[in-house]
């Protein structure tokens, strides 16, 4: 059984205006579209489309409908980044219950700003780049790396003194590096005023098409401050690894690893929760003492994540306690193997395709998502293109 889905795109001001319109092929609006959801996470539920608008239920209904829950274990998001979102880390399942007990305890609101934890879930999360390039920061450099990155910081940052206990941390290792930068002090402000004066003009073409470790901190500089002048978000983000990911590619962010996406289009599947803890570049609440709490408190390299081949035209990725595994099929495919899977939400990035669920033969268009519930022993995929299956884990 298969059913089409329909949501309207998050207008977040991070979002750019033309990425998710042109997936859709439907005019851009003039405001940003940041995130389409494809779930059924209360903060954007999907719907099934009916005979007519009103007609449309929510996908949590038509699950429960056919004797499943009504929540999925997973939320499927398009992501359209025309500037970067914050500096975050995601807890996990023990600090996300620990966190949401303290702040019930506390009387904090859900709906509070000053909330961290808004579920006792943790959020793992796999992007997978669309457009030709998608770029981001992931987790904390190694130590060499660091120290190149302070060198740079103290070549554009002549007052010795605003730079000195940057590097006292730096050179005390990576924990020592890492508790410093996410704490919020006068020092820190003003460092990172001084670095956005001085950056004024400095960033050229050629430093961004470098591929060494100052290329690419060039390159974070170039999207990062002009948003964010004089943040102090702006030191944390010059430690953290640089990604670009290739149309196709895709990188895993797990419990603990600090990350900020910077631009690009892509889609990213994730275990439906919330928690959210920001350290920087963003005007949400801000809690640096609870991220360094939770934080991964080392150096973490930036690992694209690499799917496997299942058959040809066919891979998975399916990240380690994730609650979910996506196949991409590029080509006809004989078997999708997702029979007793669950709830899937198929996701048509190109192309047309007919799935064969036993007798039931169903078309799939780029631009639409659907729910599926697998029925046969096996189901296959006809088309050119390019389709995305998420699955339960």
């Amino acid at each position: 059984m298969l059913v089409e889905l329909v949501n309207e795109p998050r207008p977040y001001s991070w979002g750019d205006t033309g990425s998710i319109a042109a997936w859709r092929s439907v005019p851009p609006g003039g405001e940003p579209q940041a995130e389409l959801w494809w779930g059924t996470h209360p903060g954007s539920p999907a719907r099934v489309v009916g005979a007519s608008p009103k007609e449309r239920i929510f996908l949590s209904e038509w699950l429960e409908a056919a004797g499943h829950s009504g929540a999925l274990p997973y939320l499927v998001k398009l992501l359209a980044a025309a500037r970067p979102l914050s500096l975050q880390v995601h807890p996990t399942k023990a600090q996300a219950k620990k966190g949401f007990a303290l702040e019930d305890a506390a009387g904090v609101s859900l709906h509070s700003r000053q909330r961290n934890y808004t579920d006792t879930s943790d959020k793992p999360e796999l992007i997978i780049a669309w457009s030709e390039s998608f770029e981001a920061l992931v987790g904390f450099q190694d130590l060499a790396t660091m120290e190149q990155t302070l060198n740079s910081i103290e070549s554009l940052v002549a007052e010795v003194s605003l730079t000195a206990a940057l590097r006292d941390a730096v050179e005390g290792g990576g924990e020592s590096a890492i508790l410093w930068l996410l704490r919020d002090s006068d020092a820190h402000r003003v460092l990172a005023s001084a670095l956005t004066e001085a950056l004024e003009g400095a960033i050229t073409e050629t430093a961004r098409e470098d591929e060494s470790p100052t290329g690419s901190l060039a390159r974070v500089w170039e999207l990062v401050v002009p948003h964010f002048p004089g943040d102090p978000g702006i030191l944390v983000a010059s430690f953290l690894n640089y990604v670009a990911l290739a149309q196709g590619e895709g990188v895993f962010v797990p419990a603990g690893i600090i990350h900020a996406y910077l631009k690009g289009f892509g889609l990213e599947t994730m275990a439906p929760s919330d928690n959210v803890l920001r350290g920087g570049l963003s005007d949400k609440h801000i809690d640096r003492e609870e991220i360094s709490a939770i934080v991964v408190k080392e150096p973490t390299p930036a690992e694209l994540f690499v799917p496997r081949d299942v058959s040809p035209g066919l891979q998975e990725s399916a990240p380690p306690g994730a609650p979910f595994r996506i196949l991409h099929a590029t080509d006809g495919v004989e078997s999708l193997g997702v029979q007793g899977s669950g709830p899937c939400v198929v996701i048509v990035e190109s192309g047309s395709h007919t799935l064969q669920d036993g007798d039931q033969k169903c078309a799939l268009h780029q631009g639409l998502a659907y729910a599926w519930l697998p029925e046969a022993a096996t189901a296959s995929l006809r088309g050119a293109g390019s389709v995305f299956v998420v699955v339960p884990a």
